[in-house]
Parts: C-alpha cells; structure tokens; sequence
C-alpha cells in the first residue's frame, strides 16, 4: 500500500538569512487561480493558500520546475498523509471504483467524497485527493509489470463498436480505440440498472462490471473485476454475472 505523498520545497540565495544572508527555502502551494507558486510559510498563511501534494517524487519535481521563477535548487519531499487520510479506505475505492479513469475524474470524485464526510479542511482534501492518486499510479505500475493479454478488449468488442459510444454523464463521445467502458443494461430478475457498466481495466488486466449503486454511498451491490487478471475474457465476466442472478443486456452483437 501506498505510504507516502510529496511536495516540492525551493532552496535559493546564499548563508543564513538570521545574520544577513539571503537563502530561503519555500514550499510549492496551490494558488487561487489553481497554478502553483513558491511562497514562504508565512505568505501561505496570510493568503490562506493550501500547500500542493502530489503522487509521485517525479511528478513533484516537474511541478516544482515548472513553477519555479527564480530557478533555485527543486528537490521532492515525502510526506506521510495526516491520520485523518483513510488510506485503507480510499485505496479500495481506487482499485475497484476508478479503473482506468482520468486523474480529473477521480480527483473530482475524492474531493466531494472528502466534503460530504464532513471535511472542510482544504489541507487535508488535498492530501486526500493526492494520496487516491498516488494509489492510482501504483496500480498502473502493477499493471505494467504483468504481461499484457493482448488485445482482450478489441478481440471482443471493437468489431461491433465502429462508431463512437456516449458515456454515462456529459454528452460526449469517445473514439473506440480509447473506449475503456460501456454502458449496458443490467438486470437481476426484480431490478434492472439500465446504466450498469462493463469495460476492461488495463492496469489490473481484468474485465470488470458495476450495478445497482446504492443511491446514498454510490457504491455498487453488483461489482466484479477488482482483483488482478480475474476475468480475463468477456465471457468468463458475463458468466460471473449470470452465477450471481444477474443477466448482461446491451451489449454490441448480444
């Protein structure tokens, strides 16, 4: 599990500011116009900027240099989440809630998780949200480690999806060469979820399927595919499905 988030920190100037010299170390924090710049504490505070985190060593420093305008020394420092993080809870939540979604999305999702349990500290949304990012990255790095099984997704469904298929939310659409999940009706003999949703996780290399979530948690009574390789074909996911009283509808050629 993932132990630990980063921030930048800036070393610049020369001796000890105490006895007239000009170094200063700054931390990199969130603007209000959600850039980033490097400010003293004390600037941060009168400002009432949060500090940004970020998941990785590397993407901290890109950060740092990018923000960076008197071009001092950038260095990433590891910091362990505060002990109001549910780690446990929100690396769950990653693994089988936000397969193979943008960093935008699952942000989104975080940040008003964190606010409707009560959190009106913006220091801590943000360590909250840059630490399901970090989960994040470390699943994408176990999915990369395992060979891939090839073309999984295009061998069962991209011959029937040659157009372009809406997604549940906002109207847009997706070109099938980056689909990662369909929208199909799902049903269990007395309930039918007509936006249940099946789709191939390339990080954990696994077929999943979501349904029936529950209309005060969003979280799903139906919800297959969380562990590695567990379904690796379409068939052996539907036939879950159909094990556990639930039948697949919808699907392109079903």
């Amino acid at each position: 599990m993932v132990d630990t988030i980063y921030s930048a920190m800036e070393f610049y100037g020369k001796g000890d500011p105490c006895f007239g010299g000009t170094a200063a170390d700054w931390a990199l924090y969130k603007t209000v116009d959600g850039g980033h710049a490097f400010v003293s504490a004390a600037d941060a505070q009168r400002r009432k900027l949060v500090m940004a985190y970020f998941p990785t060593e590397a993407e901290a420093e890109k950060a740092g240099a990018a923000a960076s305008t008197r071009k001092g020394s950038i260095s990433a420092v590891p910091i362990k989440p505060r002990l109001e993080v549910p780690t446990a809870q929100i690396s769950w939540i990653v693994g089988n809630k936000h397969v193979c979604e943008g960093d935008g999305e699952l942000a989104e999702d975080f940040a008003e998780r964190a606010k409707r349990a009560g959190a009106a500290d913006a220091d801590l949304i943000a360590q909250i949200v840059a630490y399901a990012l970090a989960c994040d990255r470390e699943n994408q790095a176990v999915g990369r480690a395992i060979p891939a099984l090839e073309n999984v997704w295009t061998q069962t469904l991209q011959p029937q999806t040659v157009r372009a298929i809406p997604r549940r939310g906002p109207q847009h659409e997706l070109q099938v060469r980056k689909l990662s999940r369909y929208t199909v009706q799902i049903t269990n003999g007395t309930t039918t979820d007509e936006e249940g949703t099946i789709g191939y996780g390339r990080p954990l290399r696994t077929f999943f399927l979501q349904a029936f979530p529950d209309t005060e948690t969003d979280e799903c009574a139906l919800w297959l595919g969380a562990f590695i390789e567990e379904y690796p074909t379409l068939e052996s996911i539907i036939e879950a499905a159909r094990a556990r009283g639930s039948e697949v509808r919808g699907l392109p050629g079903k």
